[in-house]
């Protein structure tokens, strides 16, 4: 049945076995008329399995979705999803573009975490430095796994504007962490030179 195949779907989705799922995917929309709900539920989750495999016509198929289906829940996902693509590769120009769409209150808790990150990042990467630090602020001090790479950036931020004790602040709590103990000393070092 049609509530099976969409079971078998979703289930190798979540296991991330994603060319697996799209073929589930595809044979729904194949049986089912177009803006049947059960056809609108399948096109995005084939259109993300496209994201997740990169293939080509990923990106169209997720912008196919959002014009044929302006009304769906799920546009508001579809472009935090588009956001991710184009953060994924390097495009940080484009994905501010989908990400400045995307409505907070739409949004996992883990979601919101990660659109904070990688939007601060992608501002920080396009130069605009208030609004990276804005992002930033948002979750440095929250629990997720964005809040050590968080908290780093909002210190060199604010390393770069000359506040150097906010900036020594936040290096100073990353000196345990893995990631940023190799360079967090050099940080402090320099800080401590500069006053």
């Amino acid at each position: 049945t049609v509530a099976d195949i969409q079971a078998v779907a979703k289930e190798l989705f979540q296991k991330q076995k994603y060319g697996s799922a799209q073929k589930q995917f595809s044979k729904i929309i194949s049986h089912h008329v177009p803006n049947d709900l059960v056809r609108i539920d399948a096109e995005y989750y084939s259109a993300l399995c496209a994201l997740e495999l990169f293939n080509k016509d990923a990106e169209l198929l997720l912008k196919d979705f959002i014009a044929n289906h302006p009304e769906s829940p799920r546009v508001q996902t579809a472009y935090f999803h588009l956001g991710k693509y184009n953060y994924r590769k390097k495009q940080y120009n484009k994905s501010l573009n989908w990400f400045s769409k995307v409505d907070v209150y739409d949004l996992s808790n883990e979601e919101l975490s990660e659109l904070y990150f990688k939007r601060g990042y992608s501002y920080f990467e396009e130069d605009s430095i208030a609004s990276a630090k804005k992002d930033f602020f948002e979750i440095k001090d929250v629990d997720n796994k964005y809040a050590a790479p968080a908290t780093y950036y909002f210190g060199h931020i604010s390393y770069l504007e000359k506040n150097y004790q906010t900036a020594l602040h936040h290096f100073n709590k990353l000196k345990r962490n893995e990631n940023f103990n190799p360079i967090v000393p050099y940080y402090i070092a320099q800080i401590f030179y500069l006053q």
